[in-house]
C-alpha cells in the first residue's frame, strides 16, 4: 500500500494506493444453447450524477469490440466503484448491448435497461405466491443455469418425494419442469411444486447477497415465508407441505375459486344468499377479493358480477381453499404437523390471519390449521409492510402478488419487482430483477453470471467538468431583481430607462471568458471587439425606442484586455422635434481606472416605412458574375495583420459583378447561437471580408496597411438571427480623403429576403502604432509594485559593531574572510554583531548562469547562516550590484521566503549605483525595519503597493 499527498495553495488532495484483491472466479458452470436466456449477463454501470451516467453508456458503446461481453460485464463490476447513479443493461448479445447503451445515453426507455436510478433507504419485502399461480416449466433454465438454485430444488423436492410417496405417481421435478399441466395443476403437484420453487428461488437469491427484510406469504407461500423466517427448517417445513398437499388433494374435487373485482362488504349480500357455503377466501387488493365454495355457485356469483360489467378471474386450482370444503382435513392435519419443531420467526413476518406481524402462535399447529381455513388477509398485510419499505420483490412464477401489490399501494409507491415472468425467459427475467434492485441502491452480488470471466480494458470514468469559478461574463445577475430591465442580447445584461423620460442606457460586462470568439478577432495582433459589435448595440438601441441607425461613427478602438473585464454602456438621448436621438457606446476597465473611454457616437432616427433593404433574389450569382478564388484567403489575411480565429472565418465565395463584389457567409459554429443579435458581429464581420481580397497585404510589418470600418451610415434591419447571407458590396464614389473607403452594404438571406443595409460604410486606414497605443490602455490591476523614497533618512552614522563578510564597500566595517571566520571569533571570545554585511555576486556570466549562481551562493549562505546558534541575534544584510536586477531575482525570491520564514534574520539592499552610502543606508533600512530597499541615485527605496 502506498500513500500520495498533492495539492496547490490551500486545496491538498490525498491519495491512497492498495493492492486490489484477487477477484474470485467461480467454476465455469455447463450453460444450455436454448435460446432461454441462458447467455444472459448484466453490464453495471454507475456515476456521480445523472449527466455522468449518460455519458458512461455513451462511452461503452462500442468499447473493447473484440472482447467477450461476460468479460466486459466482470471488469465494470469488478474494476468500477458502485456509485449512486445507477443503471444496468442486460443482454445477450453485443447488437442488444449497444443498441441499450445508446437509449441509455440519450435518456431513452429501453427494455434491455433497468434504471436509471439512485439509491434510496429502506426495507425489502420478500412475497410469496400461492396455489394457482404455478406453471409447467417454472425454474427450470434456473436449474441449468446456477447450481445453487438446481441444489435446493432437487433437496426439497427428495424430501417431498420421500413424504408424499403415496400421493405422487411421478417425481415431483419432472412434473414441473416437463409434466401436463392438468397434473401439476392437482393440488397435490401445485403445492409441493410451488414450494419446491420458492425455496430455490431464495437460496438463489442469498447466494446472490439479498436478504428480506420482511417476509410476507400467500396462502401456501405463507408457509415458504415462515421457512425463510426461521419457524421450522427444510425438513420440518416440508413435512408441513407435504401433510398440507396430500390432505388437501385428496378431498373429492368440484370446489372452485375465483376473483372478482369487489370488495368484501360489496359481496357480502351474495355470500348471504348461499348459507356460508361461499365465502371470502383472500382480500387480494383494495377492490379485489377471493371467493370459494363448490364449483357451481361460484360460477354463479362469478357470472353475476361479471354481467355488472366487474372484472371475474377463475384460479387454476382443484379445490376450494380457506372455504368449509377443507373442514374435513383440519383433524388429520393438525394431528399430522404436532411432531414437528416450531420456533419464533427470526425476520418479521406479516401474517396471513391478521394482517399485521405475526405473533407466538404461529409457532403451533394450530395456527396453521386455522391458515388452511380462514381467509387471507393479503392488501392489508401489503400495507402494515408499505411503510419505510424500498422494495417488494415477489418470489414466484409470474408477478401475481407484484400486480396485487402494485394496485394495492399509491402511485409514489415503493419498487414492486417479480423474480420471474412467464412471458420472459427466466434468466433475464431474475437479472432484470436484481438489476432493478442495485439500481436502488440494494447490494448484489452478481459473481454468478460471470463464470470464467476475465478483465479487460474498459474506457475511463466520465468525468462531468465544471468550472469552479465564477466566469466574469454578462447574465449573471437577474436584471429583475436589481430594478432593471433584461437587455435580451448576448453581449448585454441589463436595461434602464432614466427617470429623465428620454435616456436609455444598455448596459454590460465583457471579458475574454464572456464568449471565446470575442478575442479571436486579431488585428496586428492585437484583439480588437470589430466595428459590426459596436453597430450591432447601436442597432440594440435603436429598438428600444423604435429607430434605425442614420450614423454612427468609431472614436477610439475597443481592446480586449488580457484578464480583467470592461463594463459597457450604450446610451441614447432623448427625441429631438425630428425624433432624432444621439447613441454613444462607452467602457471602463473593472478595476484600476475610473475614466470612461468613448468608443462611438452617432444618431437615430425613426425607423423608415417599407422595407428597410433591398433583395438579391434573382439569379444567384447573377449572370455573367466571375468567380474570385477565396482559397488560402484567412492565412493571406493573417499574414497581411488580420488574424481571424475560426470564428471569424465565414467566408465561402465571393464574385465580381462589375465594379461590386459578392459573397456568401455562413456563421461559423464556435461562434456561438445567433440568436439575440441583430446581425452576429462575427457574420456581419465576414461579410466585409471581400474588401481586403483588393487590398495589398505585402510590404514591411510596419507599414502595412490595415483598413478598419469607423463610420456607418443609414444602417437598418430587417431581420434577426440570420447564420448565413449573401452580400453585395458596391463602391460609393471616390475616397472621402487620403487612405479611406466608401461602399454601401446589402446583405440577405440564402433566400434573397433583406436583413441588413448599410447606405454607406467609411474605412479608414490606420497604423500599427495606433493599435499598440491603444493596447496600452488595458486593464491594469487594482495594485502595482512601485519603488518611493524613504523618508527622513538619517545623517551620517558609525556603524558600532557591524561587520562584513567578503569585501562590501562597508566603509571600514571590521571584516571577515566569510561566514566561519566570523563564527570561529565568535566561539574564541568576540561579541556577536548585530549586523552582518555580505554581497550576493553574479560575476559576468550570461545572465541564466549568472541568476543560478546567485540563488545557489545565496541558498548556501541563509542555510548555513541559520544553522549557526551563535549568530541567533545577528541579521545578515545581503547586498547585489546588480543593475537590472534580473540575475539576481532568484536570489531575492529565495531570501524573501527567508524573510518569512524567519523574521528581523535577514534585509536585501540593491545597490544600482557606486558603493559609497551602504552603512547610511542599511542603518535607514533598519531603523524603519524594512525588508528590502534599494539605493539609486544616493535616494533609498523601499518597495510599495500603489494604485
Amino acid at each position: 500500500m502506498g500513500v500520495s499527498s498533492f495539492g496547490i495553495s490551500g486545496t491538498n488532495a490525498h491519495l491512497i494506493l492498495e493492492h486490489l484483491p484477487e477477484a474470485h472466479v467461480p467454476v465455469p458452470v455447463p450453460l444450455s444453447d436454448t435460446g432461454t436466456g441462458a447467455g444472459t449477463v448484466p453490464w453495471v454501470i454507475s456515476a456521480r450524477d445523472g449527466q455522468a451516467l449518460r455519458a458512461q453508456a455513451a462511452a461503452l458503446v462500442g468499447a473493447s469490440v473484440g472482447a467477450a461481453p461476460a468479460d466486459l460485464g466482470w471488469s465494470l463490476l469488478t474494476t468500477r466503484s458502485a456509485l449512486d447513479h445507477r443503471a444496468v443493461v442486460v443482454g445477450e448479445g453485443r447488437a442488444e448491448w449497444d443498441a441499450a447503451l445508446e437509449a441509455l445515453a440519450a435518456g431513452d426507455p429501453h427494455p434491455a435497461v433497468a434504471g436509471p436510478g439512485t439509491t434510496v433507504p429502506g426495507r425489502i419485502v420478500w412475497l410469496f405466491s400461492g396455489q394457482g399461480s404455478q406453471r409447467v416449466g417454472m425454474g427450470a433454465d434456473l436449474y441449468v443455469r446456477f447450481p445453487v438454485f438446481a441444489a435446493a430444488f432437487d433437496e426439497v423436492c427428495d424430501h417431498l418425494d420421500e413424504f408424499l410417496d403415496d400421493h405422487l405417481e411421478h417425481p415431483l421435478g419432472e412434473v414441473v419442469f416437463t409434466g401436463d399441466k392438468d397434473l401439476l395443476d392437482h393440488t397435490t403437484y401445485a403445492q409441493a411444486g410451488l414450494f419446491a420453487l420458492q425455496v430455490a428461488l431464495a437460496r438463489l437469491l442469498g447466494s446472490a447477497g439479498i436478504r428480506p427484510d420482511v417476509v410476507i406469504g400467500h396462502s401456501l407461500g405463507e408457509i415458504a415465508a415462515a421457512h425463510v423466517a426461521g419457524v421450522f427448517d427444510l425438513p420440518d417445513a416440508c413435512r408441513l407441505v407435504a401433510a398440507r398437499a396430500g390432505l388437501m388433494g385428496g378431498l373429492p374435487t368440484g370446489g372452485a375459486m375465483t376473483a372478482i373485482q369487489a370488495t368484501a362488504e360489496e359481496l357480502a349480500d351474495d355470500l348471504a344468499r348461499h348459507d356460508g357455503r361461499v365465502v371470502v377466501a383472500a382480500l387480494n387488493t383494495p377492490d379485489s377479493t377471493v371467493i370459494s365454495g363448490p364449483a357451481d355457485l361460484v360460477a354463479e356469483l362469478g357470472a353475476r358480477w361479471a354481467g355488472r360489467d366487474r372484472k371475474i378471474k377463475s384460479l387454476a386450482v382443484s379445490h376450494a381453499f380457506h372455504s368449509p370444503l377443507m373442514d374435513p382435513v383440519l383433524g388429520d392435519f393438525t394431528e399430522a404437523i404436532s411432531e414437528i419443531s416450531y420456533h419464533p420467526p427470526v425476520i418479521p413476518l406479516i401474517s396471513n390471519l391478521t394482517g399485521l406481524p405475526a405473533d407466538e402462535s404461529i409457532a403451533t399447529p394450530g395456527y396453521w390449521a386455522e391458515h388452511i381455513r380462514r381467509p387471507v388477509l393479503f392488501h392489508p398485510a401489503v400495507t402494515h409492510a408499505a411503510p419505510g419499505t424500498r422494495a417488494f420483490l415477489e418470489l414466484g412464477p409470474d408477478p401475481v402478488l407484484a400486480t396485487a401489490t402494485q394496485r394495492t399501494l399509491d402511485a409514489d409507491a415503493p419498487l414492486v419487482l417479480s423474480a420471474l415472468n412467464g412471458r420472459q425467459p427466466e434468466i433475464q427475467a431474475f437479472t432484470h430483477a436484481l438489476a432493478r434492485l442495485h439500481t436502488a441502491g440494494v447490494p448484489v452480488d452478481w459473481t454468478a453470471w460471470f463464470p470464467a470471466a476475465q478483465v479487460v480494458d474498459l474506457p475511463t470514468y466520465a468525468f462531468q467538468r465544471e468550472r469552479y469559478w465564477l466566469d466574469g461574463g454578462t447574465g449573471g445577475t437577474d436584471a429583475a431583481g436589481l430594478g432593471l430591465l433584461p437587455a435580451g442580447h448576448p453581449l448585454l445584461g441589463a436595461a434602464v430607462e432614466l427617470a429623465d423620460g428620454g435616456t436609455r442606457v444598455l448596459t454590460g460586462r465583457l471579458s475574454r471568458q464572456t464568449g471565446a470568439w470575442l478575442a479571436e478577432h486579431l488585428v496586428a495582433g492585437t484583439a480588437l471587439l470589430p466595428g459590426a459589435a459596436l453597430v450591432d448595440w447601436a442597432l440594440r438601441a435603436a429598438d428600444e425606442v423604435g429607430a434605425c441607425v442614420e450614423e454612427l461613427t468609431l472614436q477610439a478602438p475597443f481592446v480586449l484586455p488580457e484578464s480583467g473585464a470592461v463594463r459597457v454602456q450604450v446610451a441614447t438621448g432623448a427625441a429631438d422635434p425630428d425624433g432624432r436621438r444621439e447613441v454613444r457606446i462607452h467602457s471602463r476597465p473593472d478595476q484600476g481606472s475610473d475614466e470612461w473611454t468613448c468608443h462611438a457616437e452617432g444618431v437615430l432616427r425613426p425607423e423608415p416605412a417599407g422595407p428597410a433593404g433591398d433583395r438579391l433574389d434573382g439569379p444567384w450569382p447573377p449572370p455573367g458574375a466571375e468567380p474570385v478564388d477565396v482559397s488560402g484567403f484567412y492565412e493571406l489575411a493573417a499574414a497581411g495583420g488580420y488574424e481571424y480565429g475560426p470564428a471569424f472565418q465565414g467566408l465561402q465565395a465571393v464574385w465580381r459583378d462589375g465594379p461590386d463584389l459578392l459573397a456568401e457567409v455562413s456563421l461559423p459554429e464556435t461562434a456561438g447561437d445567433p440568436g439575440g443579435y441583430g446581425v452576429h458581429p462575427a457574420l456581419l464581420d465576414a461579410a466585409l471580408h471581400p474588401i481586403f481580397l483588393t487590398g495589398r497585404f505585402d510590404g514591411a510589418r510596419d507599414q502595412r496597411r490595415l483598413w478598419l470600418p469607423f463610420a456607418w451610415g443609414g444602417v437598418s434591419l430587417s431581420a434577426g438571427g440570420s447564420t448565413a447571407l449573401r452580400v453585395r458590396l458596391s463602391p460609393q464614389g471616390p475616397a472621402a480623403a487620403a487612405g479611406e473607403r466608401a461602399l454601401r452594404v446589402t446583405l440577405t438571406d440564402p433566400a434573397g429576403a433583406p436583413v441588413l443595409s448599410i447606405d454607406t460604410l467609411h474605412l479608414r486606414e490606420t497604423s500599427e502604432q495606433q493599435l499598440r497605443a491603444a493596447r496600452q490602455r488595458e486593464v491594469r490591476g487594482l495594485f502595482t509594485l512601485d519603488w518611493t523614497p524613504l523618508p527622513d533618512l538619517p545623517q551620517q552614522h558609525q556603524a558600532t559593531g557591524w561587520v562584513e563578510l567578503g569585501a562590501t564597500g562597508g566603509e571600514d566595517l571590521a571584516h571577515y574572510a566569510d561566514l566561519e571566520a566570523l563564527v570561529r571569533a565568535i566561539e574564541a571570545g568576540e561579541p556577536a554583531p548585530p549586523v552582518a554585511l555580505t554581497e550576493i555576486r553574479t560575476g559576468s556570466q550570461a545572465m541564466d548562469v549568472a541568476g543560478l549562481a546567485a540563488t545557489e551562493q545565496a541558498l548556501t549562505l541563509v542555510r548555513a547562516w541559520l544553522s549557526e546558534p551563535e549568530l541567533a541575534g545577528t541579521r545578515l544584510v545581503l547586498l547585489t550590484r546588480d543593475p537590472t536586477g534580473a540575475a539576481v531575482a532568484g536570489a531575492w525570491g529565495l531570501v524573501r521566503s527567508a524573510q518569512s520564514e524567519n523574521p528581523g534574520r535577514f534585509t536585501l539592499l540593491a545597490l544600482q549605483d557606486g558603493t559609497g552610502g551602504v552603512v547610511n543606508a542599511v542603518r535607514a533600512v533598519l531603523d524603519q525595519d524594512e525588508p528590502q530597499a534599494a539605493v539609486r541615485g544616493g535616494v533609498v527605496l523601499v518597495p510599495r503597493l500603489v494604485r
